[in-house]
């Protein structure tokens, strides 16, 4: 390069970002030659106050984004010493609920739906959405059904477990199912939100039953949820593309708890009639908690007298479980309790 260096117009590839969507930067007008360095800066948007982007040294840049940012270049020619700095680019920020992606089926839910999806959330929340059908077979949404405004969000509660039902009309298998939640709210699913996996899907009028757990981290507020199915293909994320199925998203409204459940507990010194529990407490629960107990043979904890062994409360830990019966198998269920009304 020689002379008066001319450094354009930064350019971005998109006009508002999404948090986990890579923006790219580029420069319109731009002196092209050899001997010519790059320095990508940004500011807050309208800010004014410039920064290097460390590594940022090319003529394009690209880059992730959480909050407005306008962007420009410095551009020098070595060999003249010229210096002129781009005019700039500012980057919205699309609020994360406009972020989500759409599944891709190449051909569709015609034969591999997913026909009824329900879920018991807390209190007499509930989605009990059944016998769709496929429900879109548009080009742009083949496959993908957005069903956020036809139930309100489902309550749920950190460091709770939930049970999902879940079917197909077709009898051919296997139809995969899995179930998302953006529990960070950043608008994607990440590999760390997938909270079932593949789970075989019944033909209706059967339901496959899985249950899915929400972390104790997860943030509070309305955020998304994302069924989907797929025919005959494991390991499927929530956006990639795949030949048959459908996918639902629905919303959950995640509440806050202070009292949480065991990590876990073990059995000891179990005999013919008794054995005792060890638990391990979650770090974030109070050291004044009291433990309740039921012993089943069937059915799920609070779930009525058939299959119910023996319940009851310790103050404790460890503590004894009596009235056993020898030569029987059981399941033990521990919960926290902190107080009278938690």
């Amino acid at each position: 390069c020689t002379g008066q260096v001319i450094a354009g117009a930064a350019a971005s590839s998109v006009s508002d970002a999404c948090a986990g969507v890579p923006i790219n930067l580029s420069l319109n007008g731009s002196t092209l030659a050899t001997g010519l360095t790059y320095q990508w800066q940004s500011s807050p948007a309208g800010a004014n106050t410039w920064t290097n982007i460390p590594g940022a040294t090319n003529m394009t840049y690209s880059t992730l984004q959480s909050v407005p940012t306008d962007y420009r270049c410095i551009l020098v020619c070595t060999n003249s010493n010229s210096t002129q700095t781009s005019t700039p680019v500012s980057v919205g920020q699309n609020p994360y609920t406009a972020c989500y992606c759409k599944p891709v089926y190449t051909t569709g839910c015609a034969t591999y739906n997913l026909n009824s999806f329900k879920m018991t959330g807390d209190g007499s929340s509930s989605i009990s959405d059944l016998n769709t059908g496929c429900n879109n077979t548009t080009t742009t949404d083949r496959g993908f059904s957005d069903r956020t405004a036809l139930f309100p969000p489902i309550n749920l509660s950190q460091d709770a477990s939930y049970d999902i039902e879940v079917n197909t009309t077709t009898s051919t298998t296997p139809v995969y199912t899995s179930v998302y939640i953006d529990l960070n709210q950043n608008g994607t699913f990440d590999p760390n939100e997938k909270l079932l996996s593949d789970m075989i899907t019944a033909t209706n009028p059967a339901f496959a039953v899985g249950t899915i757990n929400i972390p104790d981290t997860a943030l509070t507020g309305v955020t998304r949820m994302r069924v989907r199915t797929v025919y005959s293909t494991l390991g499927v994320d929530a956006c990639g593309s795949i030949a048959s199925g459908e996918t639902h998203d629905y919303l959950v409204n995640i509440a806050a708890v202070t009292c949480f459940r065991p990590l876990s507990f073990s059995l000891n010194d179990v005999t013919k009639n008794s054995l005792s529990v060890t638990v391990t407490p979650h770090a974030q629960s109070a050291t004044n908690v009291t433990y309740e107990y039921e012993v089943r043979t069937s059915g799920k904890p609070g779930s009525g007298a058939t299959g119910l062994v023996v319940s009851g409360s310790a103050s404790t830990n460890p503590f004894t479980i009596t009235g056993l019966q020898p030569l029987s198998k059981y399941l033990v269920y521990v919960k926290t309790v902190c107080s009278a009304t938690d």
